[in-house]
């Protein structure tokens, strides 16, 4: 694919690929873009393309991807990676002409983050006015099949068979956010590793919460190649059109990656992976208090991802990220009720509840892991890199 650039704009008409609700949300963006390079109002004409509300003419007109062909010529074609493999895996075509990615054009400082992250980022920015969460992390278990040295979700903590979380309580809290909040733009399943909790992956995946027109745009799940899919989960993935995977390749630590490769390409489910050489950030020990002064917390939790796109869900609560919810579960910190939001209070209703978790994901105060986190100073560090016992 390849990246563009207002400089080398031909005037063609714009057509956007992928999910309608992302597309619109970054239309806006490049008609700032546009207006900001070009200095007038924005005049282009525009397409969106997305088999579920193709034939769709207002606000914005939308094709279906099999009409993408007789677009090739006359239009500038966005797409992101995952739509783009898709398109080429499903209706067999060589080449659509070129496809671009649009995010080199919006003029932002999300631009030093990637895709993901400048999507989450800038739902939660335009969504003030609700609970609309960039990003959440479903945990599904404390148990994973490595043990990294930085692993950033502090897995390399826990004893070494920590206890299995109860189905119920996790069923139970995933059904209880989603009946509370307005939206969230990434619903992210992990552990741990959650492949080794496939029946409740299953479950999960086949929410009707959890489909299009519903409050989540996307569905993350992040496994890091060590256990292939069981072909319910593989039935669950393919059937939930807002549903991904994302494997982290960790080389021959990732031993079943290639057969986890061929499996969701056969069932035609998207995914994408980190690539061999990429690295991680060493946040520090979460039993170390670094030493900051407190404008230099807060500042450090103002510029901070984490609040907006890796909020937690852990145990029935809800947390500002994922070092806050297992530093808590550990141990690291003294259990602080100020600290989440409990979300399965049965004498508590959903008004209430609604209320409570806006005030908490927009409140100003750092918590209290971010003293025990290196943050915005963190190194770049090899990836997972392996410990054999549990850390202390």
């Amino acid at each position: 694919m390849k990246e563009f650039v207002w400089q080398s704009y031909d005037g063609r008409p714009l057509m956007l690929c992928g999910p309608y609700a992302r597309s619109a949300l970054f239309l806006e963006e490049i008609k700032k873009s546009y207006k900001r390079y070009f200095k007038k109002p924005f005049s282009v004409t525009v397409r969106l393309c997305d088999d579920d509300f193709a034939g769709q003419q207002e606000p914005y007109q939308v094709v279906a991807s099999a009409e993408l062909a007789q677009y090739r010529n006359d239009y500038i074609i966005l797409a992101g990676k995952t739509f783009y493999k898709i398109y080429m895996r499903e209706l067999g075509f060589n080449t659509l002409g070129d496809f671009y990615s649009a995010v080199p054009v919006i003029d932002d400082g999300f631009l030093k983050q990637d895709y993901f992250m400048y999507f989450t980022s800038l739902y939660r920015r335009q969504k003030k006015e609700g609970l609309y969460i960039g990003g959440v992390e479903i945990v599904l278990t404390k148990s994973c099949t490595l043990r990294c040295k930085h692993c950033a979700n502090l897995m390399q903590y826990y004893e070494n068979h920590p206890k299995r979380l109860d189905y119920n309580l996790v069923m139970n809290s995933v059904r209880r956010l989603l009946e509370t909040v307005d939206g969230i733009a990434m619903f992210k399943i992990l552990g741990g590793e959650p492949l080794l909790e496939q029946k409740l992956l299953e479950d999960i995946l086949r929410l009707p919460e959890l489909n299009p027109g519903g409050k989540v745009l996307g569905i993350q799940l992040i496994t890091n190649g060590t256990i292939l899919f069981k072909e319910s989960v593989l039935d669950a993935l393919s059937l939930n059109p807002l549903a991904a995977v994302y494997l982290s390749n960790y080389g021959s630590l990732s031993a079943h990656e290639e057969e986890i490769k061929l499996q969701l390409s056969e069932r035609h489910i998207p995914f994408s992976e980190t690539t061999i050489d990429a690295l991680w950030f060493d946040y520090g020990k979460p039993d170390v208090i670094y030493k900051k002064s407190e404008s230099e917390n807060l500042s450090f939790y103002n510029m901070c991802k984490s609040k907006e796109n890796c909020c937690t869900v852990l145990e029935g609560r809800f947390y500002s990220c994922p070092r806050s919810a297992h530093g808590d579960a550990i141990g690291f910190y003294p259990h602080n009720d100020e600290e989440s939001v409990y979300l399965l209070d049965e004498k508590e209703d959903t008004a209430s509840l609604h209320e409570r978790l806006k005030a908490f994901y927009y409140r100003a105060k750092p918590p209290a892991a971010c003293w025990n986190c290196l943050n915005m100073c963190a190194k770049k560090i090899p990836k997972a890199e392996q410990v054999r016992k549990v850390k202390k």
